[in-house]
């Protein structure tokens, strides 16, 4: 690919500037332009996420009991610690932000892994 050397003129409020860029003689070549496609099209059907997953690959995320906003992540095949439980099926957070990883941080679950009635500390409707 060939380049050539130009100069482009560049205005600010205060002065004109000359800068020296380079300049492409010619646009991308038709193998070029599958490859980009080719990666674009991997890193899409791979399920590349921009958003950080809850926990990492071979562990599951737990609440602790009582407590709105507080978990652990436990390894595949291991129950949780005393003090903490599985989410509620359909509840459960995936990644960092989403639907029910925000819910959770206003509502807790009982030891057994039942929803705390009125634990969301936004309700001011409950007596104290």
């Amino acid at each position: 690919m060939s380049t050539e050397l130009r100069t482009a003129t560049f205005r600010t409020q205060a002065n004109q500037k000359e800068i020296p860029v380079l300049n492409h003689a010619r646009s991308l070549s038709r193998p070029t332009v599958l490859l980009l496609a080719l990666g674009a099209s991997v890193l899409a059907l791979t399920g590349c996420s921009t958003q950080d997953a809850v926990c990492g690959d071979g562990d599951y995320p737990v609440a602790a009991v009582g407590h709105a906003g507080a978990g652990d992540c436990v390894s595949d095949g291991d129950k949780p610690s005393d003090g903490y439980v599985r989410y509620p099926e359909g509840k459960v957070p995936k990644n960092v932000g989403d639907k029910w990883d925000t819910y959770w941080m206003e509502h807790a679950l009982d030891a057994k892994g039942r929803e705390i009635k009125g634990s969301d500390p936004t309700d001011t409707s409950r007596e104290e």
